[in-house]
């Protein structure tokens, strides 16, 4: 097999406008867009939809066809406007290095942080006001962004771009895309079972043909593993995620074991962090996977620190890949996951927190002084409702603080 390291998504992904299937008058939008700019108002699309569905894709093809050299970067990346005016908004004026058209692609722009981007949302606004060149940004909105509520903070972008939605691929068309991979790489795998892949996929064609790669890699009998799947939940749970990173050693499957669960990446890492004696019993596997899991949470920690988001991947990766590689081989022992303790704990001190915020703020509202003020008076209450019960009634009745408050400050 050619390109054996090149993932499958990338090794097929689609080069010109007549092999992105499924999204006719989308490429239409965005092709009348970008050939016809400097022409209408629009200084830029803004491509909509759930994963999967060759919003990206769509760009690569059309430019190959145009003849337009495609500038890509990724929003995420930038937390500020210093950022994106350096880079974003120099590439918006200055002409490509090869005398061609250009268009500069901002994928992920949903990414871009909303009270933290320290003027990101605006700079671009700015960018696309000015800009010689078209730019294309996408995003995950699933709805029509006329119709659902949008974060005030795309206003500014949302007025001078054009619109465009990317809807979930129909069955038909991610079967067709399986079906041609699969014979490219001389797969044996019933037409049913391509059909049932492609329906399971639930209209993302990205998921699909991770899913045929992981099968064919993974199994001498895709039909057999294939026919076993049950229908892709939106959401899946983070239980059934894990056994992507604990049961097997190939880092391509691991790494996508996250794609579809909601949990949040500080929540990926508690559950692999709880999970991983679980499964590992071998005392040089668990210490491999503590190391890989101890650098992920450095790459954690520069993200506090720096504010640089663009190492989420890099710690995905780590807790996935990672993880699943630190094995020498994979363990025969039930895929028995459990919920992180320390979720538990974390609750118990979020609890203890809202009730000792609430408290401070209500002392604050009847002394005139400022919440940290209270905040920081609150040992002394607390001896009061330890050692004086009736100045402890009169407090309470006071403050209006309810039975759980008064619990708190009596424990």
């Amino acid at each position: 097999m050619k390109n054996e390291n090149v993932p499958w998504t990338k090794k097929y992904f689609p080069k010109r406008i007549s092999e992105v299937c499924g999204q006719d008058d989308a490429l239409k939008a965005l092709s009348n867009f970008i050939s016809k700019f400097g022409r209408g108002k629009a200084r830029a699309a803004i491509l909509y939809g759930p994963s999967g569905t060759g919003k990206t894709a769509a760009v690569y093809a059309i430019a190959a066809d145009l003849g337009f050299e495609v500038l890509e970067v990724n929003a995420s990346d930038f937390r500020g406007s210093d950022e994106i005016r350096a880079v974003v908004g120099n590439a918006s004026r200055q002409a490509s290095l090869f005398g061609r058209q250009k268009l500069i692609l901002v994928d992920e722009v949903d990414g871009i942080a909303g009270s933290e981007d320290r003027g990101g949302i605006q700079a671009l606004a700015k960018v696309i006001a000015e800009t010689r060149f078209p730019i294309v940004m996408t995003a995950g909105f699933k709805q029509d962004p006329k119709e659902v509520h949008w974060d005030s903070k795309f206003t500014s972008i949302k007025k001078g771009a054009v619109l465009i939605r990317f809807g979930k691929l129909e069955t038909e068309s991610i079967y067709r895309i399986l079906s041609k991979i699969s014979k490219k790489e001389g797969i044996k795998v019933s037409d049913d079972s391509l059909r049932k892949l492609a329906r399971h996929a639930w209209g993302d064609a990205r998921a699909a043909i991770n899913d045929l790669e992981t099968f064919a890699l993974d199994s001498k009998n895709p039909d057999e593993f294939i026919d076993a799947l049950g229908e892709r939940n939106k959401e899946e749970p983070m239980a059934s995620a894990l056994v992507k990173v604990f049961k097997t050693v190939n880092p391509k499957i691991a790494a996508s074991a996250f794609n579809n669960v909601a949990e949040d990446p500080d929540m990926q890492f508690l559950w692999v962090e709880e999970n991983i004696p679980r499964e590992y019993r071998d005392s040089l596997d668990l210490y491999r996977a503590y190391d890989e899991l101890s650098r992920a949470d450095v790459f954690r920690g520069r993200i506090k620190n720096r504010q640089y988001w663009g190492y989420l991947r890099t710690i995905e990766l780590m807790i996935t890949a990672g993880i699943a590689i630190a094995k020498d081989r994979k363990y025969d022992s039930p895929a028995d996951y459990r919920e992180p303790k320390r979720l538990l704990e974390i609750w118990i001190t979020n609890a203890k927190y809202i009730k000792r915020k609430s408290i401070a703020h209500k002392f604050a509202k009847k002394t005139h002084c400022s919440s940290a003020e209270a905040t920081q008076l609150l040992p002394y209450l607390k001896v009061i409702f330890k050692k004086n019960k009736k100045q402890a009634g009169l407090i309470a009745e006071t403050l209006e603080l309810d039975d759980e408050e008064v619990e708190w400050l009596e424990k």
